[in-house]
């Protein structure tokens, strides 16, 4: 072919290509449709269904915040707690003490393959399961500024790696000498030994009474293996000096009016800088300390809340793809608690599924005409109550020490979400989906187990906070159906597949994900009997 005629022959092609598409498009049957909510009589449906939906930030009532924040701050339980504990010793409030400044860049990763069967007992009736992988991981940088601080690393730390040999002496020591002085003290009061004068002998019982309770609650903040702070305030805070001043008082009171002949002239050791870095870091990570792991590990790979359902057509009219149509559908599904809780020993853990039974029911229609339809959920999930192990706290106040750990079950809210599903199919057996879905969940109820003995300072229902929420998500995608019809009119079983993308647009309450969600899947008919 002469140049000139073929580069002719290519402006034409180039030219009238697009309009040649549109003509093909215009003339081929747009059946385009979503996936079928019905499977085939006697036909089995394999779905292969995948989402991953990582998120960094969070939407906390109408609020965007970084994920990190949960763990920002310079107050925590573990600060809290050791000002109750101070407050309830010197008899006055203890305020302003702080671990330091904490700052958190965080992000989670979260993605679910399903694998489900499907089959159609009837024409109208299906019955479904899923069995989902999930994968999930969590990420955590923090830094520490000590600037703040205004605590440091108890010297008589059960941990020996944050305490120092002097500090768990003198400490000791203090206990030693203090449980001596009350124990003759106690055995002078039973003998009479001050039966001779009426006001010392009521100072002495009054003595003996408020000594132990000191005693037992000193050795709770600072010694008990199980109870002990692992941070103090430091030796010059207005706190420490007010408690050694007590301290200093019940001894003057020993050793002065009632005469007591033990020497009980100590105290306990108290940290004499506040927290560094380095400290923090091993604070976080200690058993007596925070007892806290970094999740910043390999995946974790686990079962989910498996499912199993039934899915009913109410009614149809028409074929979707031919003319006008409109179909109804019921569906309930029941899920199990086969998935892997979150560790409570480790920051930002997720676990691979809520691990609550429930029962889902979806109210379905379905409307359209040619290759233009509308799909519409209803959709009303009920949680029955679940127990876990857990560390009661509220969102943001994650930095839990581990004598929090506790037995709890919890009540979750029940959930609504409407979904509108409109397609427009642009070419044979494709068609382009959106989606807006609006979500609202009721609050939670949280309380001790049946024999959880209650532990101060960690309230279960803490963990009902952010949980009644609300959310708007809305997306786009593409939609692979064929109806299994060939050109030469012989018929088959359908192939579906999708492909959509989904984004948290907004949240007015409560605590949701602001999550970029994807979404792909595969489903392939065939039939179990063959003849």
């Amino acid at each position: 072919m002469h140049p000139r005629a073929r580069l002719a022959l290519t402006d034409m092609i180039r030219r009238f290509a697009p309009a040649a598409v549109l003509l093909t498009l215009a003339t081929a049957p747009l059946n385009a449709q979503l996936g079928l909510i019905t499977v085939p009589q006697h036909s089995l449906r394999i779905d292969i269904v995948g989402a991953f939906y990582p998120n960094d930030q969070v939407w906390t009532d109408g609020t965007k915040r970084p994920l990190g924040s949960f763990v920002n701050g310079t107050s925590n339980p573990a600060i809290t707690g050791l000002q109750t504990s101070l407050a309830a010793l010197l008899g006055q409030p203890v305020t302003g003490l702080s671990l330091g400044g904490i700052t958190a860049i965080a992000s989670r990763e979260h993605g679910v393959g399903d694998i489900g069967f499907a089959y159609g007992l009837t024409r109208r009736i299906t019955v479904f399961g899923y069995a989902p992988i999930v994968y999930v991981r969590s990420r955590i940088s923090t830094a520490f500024d000590a600037t703040s601080s205004r605590v440091g690393l108890n010297p008589a730390n059960n941990d020996v790696a944050l305490a120092t040999p002097d500090g768990r002496t003198a400490t000791t020591l203090f206990f030693s000498r203090f449980q001596n002085a009350l124990d003759t003290l106690r055995a002078r009061v039973q003998r009479g030994y001050y039966s001779s004068d009426a006001l010392t002998q009521a100072l002495a019982q009054q003595t003996v009474t408020s000594g132990t309770t000191m005693y037992n609650a000193l050795n709770a903040l600072l010694l008990d293996p199980a109870r002990a702070s692992a941070v103090l305030p430091i030796a010059s805070d207005p706190s420490s000096l007010q408690l050694l001043a007590k301290i200093a008082a019940l001894q003057g009171t020993l050793t002065g009016p009632l005469g007591s002949p033990v020497d009980f002239a100590s105290a306990p050791a108290f940290p004499t800088s506040t927290l560094t870095g380095d400290q923090f870091n091993a604070l976080l990570k200690s058993p007596s300390g925070l007892a806290l792991s970094s999740p910043n590990n390999l995946p974790h790979y686990g079962l989910g809340d498996m499912s199993a359902g039934i899915a009913f057509q109410l009614a149809q009219r028409g074929s979707p793809g031919v003319g006008s149509w409109r179909s109804v559908w019921l569906r309930a599904t029941v899920r199990f608690p086969n998935a892997t809780a979150p560790n409570p020993s480790i920051l930002l853990d997720q676990g691979t599924g809520a691990k609550h039974k429930a029962l889902q029911l979806d109210g379905i229609i379905e409307m359209g005409s040619g290759g233009v339809g509308l799909r519409v959920e209803a959709t009303y999930l009920h949680h029955l109550p679940a127990n876990s192990l857990t560390r009661p706290t509220a969102p943001d106040q994650l930095l839990v020490p581990p004598t929090y750990l506790a037995a709890v079950t919890t009540k979750s809210g029940d959930s609504i979400a409407v979904t509108a599903r409109p397609f427009f199919a642009f070419a044979p057996h494709l068609a382009l989906t959106g989606m807006v879905q609006y979500w609202r969940r009721g609050g939670s109820t949280t309380d001790y187990l049946t024999g959880q003995v209650p532990i101060a300072g960690a309230d279960p229902s803490l963990l009902d906070v952010g949980s009644a929420a609300n959310a708007v998500v809305a997306g786009i995608g593409l939609s692979y159906f064929h109806d299994g019809r060939s050109r030469d009119g012989s018929a088959s079983l359908p192939v579906e597949a999708a492909w959509s993308i989904e984004r948290t647009v907004t949240s007015a309450a409560g605590i949701f994900p602001v999550a970029l969600t994807s979404r792909v899947s595969l489903r392939i008919y065939r039939p179990l009997f063959t003849h």
